[in-house]
């Protein structure tokens, strides 16, 4: 199993103040299908959940995950062990304005 996670919040790293809404792409860079439970909190409790399949070679683009500018955590867990397999790339936007790009190299690795 791969864990990833990210946090944003106030005055952090990734600031949540600047984040209104993720567009999340998975990509499969090996050969074999996987599973990606994805679950993304607020100050609110779960705001999404979902789990989804990306065949090997392919990809998958998740619905739009809005944030409202409220700190978050982002949660995805893989039923694969090779996280080299596995590529994420996440467009940070705020008012319809792209304000950042992050990758499966931004997020804390959990083994």
């Amino acid at each position: 199993m791969s864990v990833f996670k990210m946090e944003a919040g106030a005055q952090m790293p990734i600031d949540s103040r600047f984040v209104g809404m993720l567009e999340v792409d998975i990509v499969n860079q090996g050969a074999e299908e996987f599973n990606v439970w994805i679950q993304m909190s607020g100050p609110a409790g779960i705001v999404y959940e979902m789990l989804v399949s990306v065949r090997g070679g392919g990809s998958k683009r998740l619905q739009n995950m809005y944030t409202y500018e409220q700190p978050f955590a982002l949660l995805m867990i893989t039923n694969t062990k090779k996280y080299d397999d596995i590529g994420i790339s996440i467009k940070v936007k705020n008012a319809g304005n792209l304000v950042a790009v992050f990758t499966e190299t931004h997020f804390e690795r959990i083994h």
